[in-house]
């Protein structure tokens, strides 16, 4: 997310429909480009969880043996 010609209510909407919920005061304050910036470094580091969490289950269930890892996937991953 770039500031783009955001105002900072918009960048603030961003901010608050990545988080789920609205800001605390202190962080609405921020000017739109600091809070452009903190929108993207969420959405990176949410990024970057996801894809570890996803490797390390898939060494996990490397882990498993063959005949059961399906029904251990099915199990876990629900």
């Amino acid at each position: 997310m770039t500031t783009g010609g955001k105002t900072q209510a918009e960048a603030l909407a961003a901010l608050e429909l990545i988080l789920g919920v609205a800001p605390p005061p202190r962080v609405a304050a921020l000017g739109t480009t600091h809070l452009a910036h903190l929108a993207d470094a969420i959405e990176g580091a949410r990024e970057r969880h996801s894809r570890a969490l996803s490797l390390a289950l898939d060494e996990a269930f490397e882990q498993v043996p063959g005949l059961f890892r399906g029904a251990v996937k099915r199990i876990v991953v629900r």
